[in-house]
């Protein structure tokens, strides 16, 4: 139980870590580029991901429209997960 427990916690842990890493990169692109990137896989490469947050930013999907953008994912616990520009975290 303990084990399960900490795996969750780490989980949500690097979760944080990689969608605000995400988020940052994306709006830096923006103001870059002037618009959102088309895909991750620009954003990929400058984001200095170690090998536990790259495991967790191949299960994100990316979404964008004109003037916004969306990161889901799929938790350990098999729930969809948005994560939320204005909070900073996962929802």
């Amino acid at each position: 139980m303990v084990l399960f427990l900490a795996t969750l916690k780490t989980y949500d842990y690097v979760s944080e870590n990689v969608g605000l890493k995400l988020s940052t990169k994306i709006e830096l692109f923006k103001k870059q580029n002037v618009s959102y990137p088309a895909d991750l896989s620009s954003i990929k490469e400058s984001a200095n991901l170690n090998l536990i947050e790259k495991i967790f930013f191949n299960r994100v999907r990316y979404k964008v429209s004109e003037d916004d953008y969306e990161l889901r994912t799929i938790n350990l616990l098999n729930k969809e997960r948005t994560y939320d520009q204005d909070t900073e975290e996962w929802e």
